[in-house]
């Protein structure tokens, strides 16, 4: 029934996009309708219409947030298909234009995981666990793009290299510190609690930081 009526809307969207000319709307307008369309098509199973809608876009994203939502629909697409560590490379290239960088080779990304735990026991050092729920909410719009990248990183890294995974998390933990909460918070969290426990084997830190995401979700 769902894929019926996003189906549907696909074509409601089409016949928009045939009814207005592109010179008649503002830009901002005709991208929020292309990827729309584009949205629709993937949750109707047309995962072939997707990736041309897809294509379209990219000749038309103007600046990095839309950029980045275009990737953001783009890596869903290739997740369908199952093209999971070109997924990844996806993330990695639109990252860039958030002037985050994710290694490929395992040595850097098992050095970046260290340097990102010694950052975060920083962090705590400074914050105390029981005040994360107290930091205010995060309002830059190219900050709040990068966490859903990073967050977009998750399922394809575990099924391939989990490292990858957990410096991921780090990362959008330390852009959650820094630059403020985000709904996507309770996740990396979450999962520096179990850094915590698994990789440092400090249980009452990692209950401690399951605590704050049971609060920032609530």
């Amino acid at each position: 029934i769902k894929a019926t009526a996003f189906g549907a809307a696909a074509n409601y969207y089409e016949t928009a996009e045939y009814l207005v000319p592109e010179d008649e709307w503002p830009h901002n307008e005709i991208f929020k309708l292309y990827l729309e369309h584009a949205t629709a098509a993937l949750l109707s199973g047309d995962s072939t219409k997707a990736s041309a809608l897809c294509d379209r876009l990219n000749g038309k994203a103007v600046g990095n947030l839309e950029k980045g939502a275009v990737t953001n629909l783009k890596v869903l697409i290739l997740e369908f298909q199952g093209k999971l560590f070109e997924t990844i490379a996806e993330i990695r290239k639109a990252l860039h234009l958030f002037d985050i960088f994710l290694p490929e080779n395992p040595e850097e990304i098992e050095q970046r995981i260290q340097e990102s735990i010694r950052k975060m026991q920083q962090h705590l050092s400074r914050t105390p666990i029981e005040e994360i729920v107290n930091l205010p909410e995060m309002n830059d719009p190219e900050k709040m793009m990068a966490m859903q990248l990073l967050f977009q990183v998750v399922p394809p890294a575990i099924q391939t290299y989990p490292p990858l995974y957990i410096l991921a998390s780090l990362l959008m933990c330390d852009l959650s510190i820094t630059f403020g909460i985000s709904p996507l918070s309770c996740k990396c969290f979450g999962d520096y609690g179990v850094i915590q426990i698994t990789m440092l084997g400090d249980y009452q830190t990692g209950y401690k930081l399951g605590q704050t995401t049971f609060a920032l979700i609530n």
